[in-house]
C-alpha cells in the first residue's frame, strides 16, 4: 500500500489540486475530452512527482507490478497477430488494458473518504448526463425520438456505449440513495437525478445495459432495507422508474427482434436440414459397376482435431443464425471462439476486433453493416488478450 506524508503546510492545497483534477477528469473525459484529457495530466503528473519527491519505491507495490504485467501482455499478444500475419496493418496501443489502472492514482489520492469518493461518483454521473447533452447535435430532436420511442445515441460513439456510461451512472445513484443519510434535500436530488439518467437510458434502448441493472439493483435494495425506509422507498422508486423504461422503450424492440429471429432461425434450420437430408432411393447398378465398387480401393477417411471439429460445429450452428439485431450478436461471438481456439492464452492484441471481423466468413455484411466490435466486453478481452487478460481483469 502506498501512502504519502505530505508536510501539512501543503497537503491541503496539494490534496485539493489533485481532487479537483479527479473531478474535473470525471466530469469531462467524455463529456469534452479536451478538458478531461488536461484534468488527467494533471492527475499522473501529480501523482508522479509526489511519489518522487518522497521517493516511493512504486515497483514494490503490487498495482504497479501488474500495471507492467498488462504492458508486457499487450505487447506479446499485439505480437501475436504480427506472427499470424505480418502483412496484416497492425498499430500497438497500450491505451486499452492501462486505462483500469488510472483508477489507482484516483484511490491514492481520495484516500477512502467517503465525502470525496461520493463527490467523484457524482462527477461521473455529471458528466453522463453532459456527455449525453453536449455531444447531441439537437437535444430538441434527441428528446422527440425518446418520447416516441425512436432510438438514438445521442451522437457519442454508439447506442451501447452511452446506455454503459448511463446504466453506471444509475448504479452509482440508486447506491447512494440507499446508503445515505435519509435527508429528504438528499434524497430529492438524487431522484432528480436518476429521472433524468433513466430517461437518457430510454432513448438507447439498450438490452444489455437493463439486464445489467438487474443483479446491482437487486443487492442495492437488499442494504437499503437494511437502513431506514426512506432509503427502501427511494430505492424500490428508482428500480421501478427503471423497469418501467424497459417496458416502454425496450420491451417492444425486444419482443419484435426475438419473433423476427425465432423465425427466420426455424426457416434456416429447415433449409439447410433439406439440403443434408439422405436419399432414400439408390439406383439400380448393373452387374460390372457392382464388381467394379466392390473392387475399388477403400477412401481414406479424413480426421479433423478437436480443434477442428469445435469449429466445424460452429460454423454449422453459424449457418442456421440470420442476419438479424440478435443474430450478428452471435455471429460475432461464433466468429471470436473459432479465433480464440487458435489463440487461447494471449489473443492478438488490440487490433484483434478488427481483424476477426475483416476474416469472417460474413465480413461482407459486417463490412456492409460498418461493424467495428464484437458487442461484447468479456469476447472482446478473450479476443485481444485471451485467458490471461480476462484473469488480468478478473484480478483487478
Amino acid at each position: 500500500m502506498i501512502t504519502l506524508n505530505i508536510s501539512q503546510k501543503n497537503n491541503n492545497l496539494f490534496s485539493l489540486i489533485m481532487l479537483i483534477s479527479i473531478l474535473g477528469y470525471f466530469m469531462f473525459k467524455t463529456s469534452y475530452r479536451y478538458l478531461g484529457d488536461v484534468f488527467q495530466a494533471l492527475l499522473y503528473l501529480g501523482t508522479l512527482g509526489a511519489l518522487y519527491l518522497h521517493k516511493v519505491n512504486i515497483f514494490k507495490c503490487r498495482i504497479v507490478q501488474l500495471f507492467l504485467l498488462s504492458i508486457f501482455l499487450q505487447t506479446i499478444s499485439w505480437y501475436n497477430l504480427h506472427l499470424l500475419d505480418p502483412t496484416y496493418p497492425n498499430e500497438l496501443s497500450l491505451t486499452w488494458l492501462g486505462y483500469l489502472f488510472i483508477f489507482f492514482t484516483v484511490a491514492l489520492w481520495l484516500k477512502g473518504n467517503q465525502k470525496k469518493i461520493n463527490a467523484t461518483m457524482l462527477a461521473f454521473v455529471f458528466g453522463t448526463i453532459l456527455t449525453c447533452l453536449l455531444h447531441s447535435k439537437n437535444i430538441h430532436a434527441d428528446y422527440l425520438k425518446v418520447i416516441s420511442g425512436i432510438r438514438t445515441d445521442y451522437h457519442f460513439m454508439n447506442a451501447n456505449h452511452s446506455a454503459a456510461l448511463l446504466a453506471t451512472s444509475l448504479v452509482i445513484v440508486t447506491y447512494m440513495t440507499s446508503k445515505l443519510a435519509s435527508n429528504i434535500k438528499y434524497m430529492g436530488l438524487l431522484f432528480l437525478l436518476s429521472a433524468i439518467i433513466v430517461f437518457l437510458l430510454m432513448g438507447t434502448q439498450s438490452r444489455s445495459a437493463y439486464v445489467a441493472l438487474v443483479i446491482p439493483f437487486t443487492i442495492l435494495v437488499y442494504y437499503s432495507s437494511k437502513n431506514t425506509k426512506k432509503n427502501l422507498a427511494f430505492t424500490i422508486s428508482i428500480v421501478l422508474l427503471a423497469i418501467g423504461s424497459f417496458i416502454y422503450s425496450s420491451m417492444p424492440r425486444v419482443s419484435s427482434e426475438a419473433e423476427v429471429f425465432q423465425k427466420k432461425y426455424e426457416q434456416n434450420v429447415e433449409v439447410n436440414n433439406e439440403k443434408l437430408r439422405p436419399i432414400t432411393a439408390k439406383p439400380k447398378l448393373s452387374l460390372a459397376q457392382k464388381s467394379a465398387e466392390f473392387n475399388q480401393e477403400p477412401e481414406l477417411v479424413e480426421h479433423f482435431s478437436l480443434r477442428e471439429n469445435i469449429v466445424k460445429k460452429l460454423d454449422h450452428v453459424s449457418d442456421n443464425i440470420p442476419y438479424t439485431p440478435v443474430g450478428y450478436r452471435f455471429h460475432f461471438w461464433i466468429d471470436t471462439v473459432k479465433q480464440s481456439l487458435y489463440n487461447p492464452i494471449l489473443g492478438l492484441g488490440n487490433n484483434a476486433n478488427k481483424y476477426i471481423l475483416e476474416h469472417s466468413d460474413h465480413k461482407k455484411i459486417y463490412k456492409k453493416k460498418k461493424f467495428k466490435h464484437l458487442h461484447n466486453s468479456y469476447m472482446e478481452i478473450v479476443a485481444s488478450y485471451g485467458l490471461l487478460g480476462i484473469v488480468l481483469v478478473g484480478y483487478l
